[in-house]
């Protein structure tokens, strides 16, 4: 765990030093990484101090200890700087991509913090890790999605009309083949059949005295 958490501040320090001033604010993985790689000292803090006040129950020497007080900083370093470059992301990019990619990687950085240092996967089944690999995938391809269609623009009124327009076709189609079957059959079937079929294409203007030419197809 020692060597993961030296990797993880070495990534935070290089991201911070180096990327952040050149293309911080043209891409939106600087800023959201580094929150994600603080939220493994966040969680293995949070987890930590969580035991320290569970054990303060019945021995409350435990505020003695050091690393009780490493971890609070700990804690606190984190958040801070986390919410401060999150806030920066938000201020520069879109809030519909930065929460859930920051969701994405904030939850892999975790996930890894707890197999590495608490080995909680080591007491669940194959059933619970298929489930929780799959879930978390499902999220990946919920992400990519709003990657891929973030320039679609469209309404929800937009997106009715376009469902509905086959059923209003075939209502259309039932009520001319009902309608036809009285005495105005023939007229109400072509004007619906030139209505759906007819394409109309005036051609340049003639003389006035000769005819008027439409084309139908």
């Amino acid at each position: 765990f020692l060597v993961y958490a030296v990797v993880v501040l070495f990534l935070c320090a290089v991201l911070v030093l180096y990327f952040c001033p050149r293309s911080g604010r043209s891409n939106i993985l600087i800023y959201i990484s580094i929150c994600s790689l603080l939220g493994a000292f966040t969680v293995s803090s949070v987890k930590g101090l969580a035991i320290a006040i569970n054990t303060m129950v019945y021995d409350i020497s435990v505020l003695s200890h050091p690393l009780t007080w490493i971890l609070l900083l700990t804690l606190i370093v984190s958040i801070v700087t986390q919410v401060n470059y999150l806030n920066k992301s938000l201020d520069t990019f879109n809030t519909l991509l930065v929460y859930p990619i920051y969701y994405v990687l904030f939850t892999s950085v975790v996930l890894s913090t707890s197999i590495i240092l608490f080995q909680e996967w080591s007491n669940m089944s194959a059933v619970d890790i298929v489930t929780t690999l799959g879930s978390f995938l499902v999220i990946v391809v919920g992400v990519a999605m709003l990657h891929l269609f973030r320039e679609l623009q469209t309404t929800m009124k937009q997106l009715t009309n376009q469902l509905s327009q086959p059923v209003e076709r075939e209502e259309l189609t039932e009520e001319v083949s009902t309608s036809g079957r009285g005495r105005g059959r023939n007229k109400k079937e072509d004007k619906y059949g030139l209505m759906d079929n007819v394409v109309i294409e005036s051609l340049p203007p003639m003389r006035e005295e000769g005819p008027r030419v439409f084309i139908i197809s």
